[in-house]
């Protein structure tokens, strides 16, 4: 594994996605960057200049646009406090852009100068489009209604993917019951309002409901804390098949066929130790299988997914104490810090599976503080590109020590593997 590339960059009071990195690429290689920020910010990164201030409270989103020099092409905000953090963003075939994300109550979409204001009971999520000139698509919200805790948002959302035939995958979690098909009138999906529940979502390119599911079979919430994160991915690899990674906890029946069980655990050892669960499902959200790890003390952040052209899946995530990659095989087991003995106990790993699910290998990045991937693309020359952030010092390498040390505050790095 050849390190062939590593780009820090320093960011202040910027942030890439408040669940996780928020970012992709067009067919033409422009970048897009999606984020919130407060205060005063330079978002053109060359000499030139282009500031725009977010509100110093609440934050504003943007939408950020550089060609593939990395020069500044167009940023677009958006300001109101009932707005969260994006999720996540990807483009379609047509370079359009989706963005994924969550609101409260009222938010109007449409940054034009006409309106499409939206409004659910209390907490949900969003589908936004953008058409490939930057103007104005369409939205659909989808809604949580948890009236027992107005402290703990009823429905997130996690991660989104666009399959082949332009669809939109969005995957997240409700409690206690959700709405998916507009408009907002009926409340469906009731379930026990203790257990958070995990939900897919599939829409067309012109914003029509193919399908949802929800996976209902057992309480998918790690602890009270867990609640407030992102903890799932998902992607499609090139024959429509869903593949979904979920942070749990316990004891979980991951078919969505309650007449057919498949009983798995986080933990071998401990019903309470946090684990991941890589879920394949088909093109119509038909169970496959499951396949879980464990993943030692609860660090709640969503991991990042993606499936190479021949079905090959590599995941990357941040793990407390140990994790223990493959129940089968004691051998495949990491302890956090244990590839540097004077650095603290949270690293970052980044894993191949195949196709099947079983497990291939595993490569870790050690550091001093906290480092976290929070996204992964796979290059058409077969270059596996980590982008995350870093705090302090971490060991960028694998064969050899390749040590960088961030700013004052957390840095950005960009990391590209020959595989």
């Amino acid at each position: 594994f050849d390190l062939l590339f590593l780009l820090f960059v320093s960011i202040g009071v910027l942030g890439c996605g408040g669940g996780g990195g928020a970012s992709s690429v067009t067919s033409t290689n422009d970048i897009i960057i999606a984020g919130s920020f407060q205060g005063i910010v330079d978002f053109d990164p060359g000499i030139a200049q282009h500031f725009l201030t977010g509100d110093t409270l609440y934050g504003d989103e943007f939408l950020l646009w550089l060609d593939h020099n990395g020069n500044f092409l167009d940023v677009k905000i958006w300001s109101h406090p009932n707005i969260a953090p994006i999720s996540k963003i990807s483009i379609d075939s047509y370079n359009n852009i989706f963005i994924a994300g969550e609101f409260f109550y009222s938010f109007d979409f449409d940054f034009s100068s006409t309106s499409d204001n939206k409004t659910i009971p209390f907490s949900g999520g969003y589908l936004l489009k953008i058409l490939f000139d930057g103007t104005y698509g369409w939205s659909h919200v989808f809604a949580g209604n948890n009236s027992l805790d107005s402290q703990q948002p009823s429905l997130k959302v996690d991660d989104m993917t666009i399959n082949k035939n332009d669809d939109i995958l969005v995957v997240g979690s409700y409690i206690p019951h959700a709405i998916f098909q507009e408009p907002i009138s009926n409340q469906i999906n009731k379930k026990n309002p203790e257990e958070n529940r995990v939900y897919l979502l599939k829409l067309s390119n012109d914003n029509q409901l193919i399908f949802t599911n929800s996976f209902e079979n057992g309480n998918w919430t790690i602890n009270d804390t867990a609640k407030s994160y992102h903890l799932s991915s998902i992607t499609v690899s090139s024959d429509d098949t869903i593949i979904i990674a979920r942070m749990f906890a316990g004891q979980i029946d991951f078919n969505p066929d309650s007449t057919i069980q498949d009983i798995q655990y986080s933990s071998p050892t401990s019903s309470i130790t946090p684990g991941m669960a890589i879920i394949k499902l088909d093109p119509y959200g038909d169970y496959i299988k499951t396949t879980t790890f464990e993943v030692g003390s609860a660090y709640y952040r969503r991991p990042s997914l993606i499936t190479s052209y021949d079905g090959k899946i590599f995941i990357g995530a941040t793990f407390q104490d140990k994790v223990v990659f493959d129940f089968h095989t004691p051998a495949y087991i990491y302890t956090a810090g244990a590839l540097h003995s004077d650095l603290a106990d949270l690293d970052t790993f980044w894993m191949q599976m195949e196709y099947d699910l079983s497990f291939r290998y595993a490569r870790i990045l050690s550091g001093n503080n906290w480092q976290q991937i929070t996204g992964l693309q796979l290059s058409s020359q077969n270059k596996l590109i980590l982008l995350g952030f870093f705090w302090s010092t971490v060991d960028f390498g694998y064969e050899t020590s390749n040590i960088y040390t961030s700013s004052q505050n957390a840095d950005i790095f960009l990391q590209i593997i020959d595989l």
